[in-house]
């Protein structure tokens, strides 16, 4: 699914989606980095449901993103707390783990 970060809200295919506790484009002291440049909705509604004290999400552009996006932009999730940042490390590890084991 493709998501487009605006202000607050992610436009979504079929309407809209907007967070209480996270921010498009707040960058706090601990951030994990995507690997990626995008973000994909699911991980940014578990940051909802699980991290108490906020989150942000923001993009680095190595250049101008019109239409296309180069090799080297990334995507970032950023959390005030240390602990919400292991929390976030620890979901992302076991998503990478759930998709390791099921291949062929």
């Amino acid at each position: 699914m493709s998501i487009v970060a605006t202000s607050s809200f992610l436009t979504r295919q079929h309407g809209f989606v907007s967070f209480d506790k996270g921010k498009y484009n707040a960058k706090y002291k601990y951030n994990y980095k995507m690997p990626s440049y995008g973000i994909n909705h699911h991980y940014l509604k578990w940051c909802e449901d699980n991290i108490p004290n906020g989150f942000g999400w923001w993009f680095k552009r190595t250049q101008p993103y019109i239409t296309d996006p180069h090799k080297d932009d990334r995507a970032y999730v950023s959390f005030k707390t240390k602990e919400d940042h292991a929390k976030f490390t620890w979901y992302m590890l076991k998503q990478n783990e759930h998709r390791n084991t099921h291949r062929s």
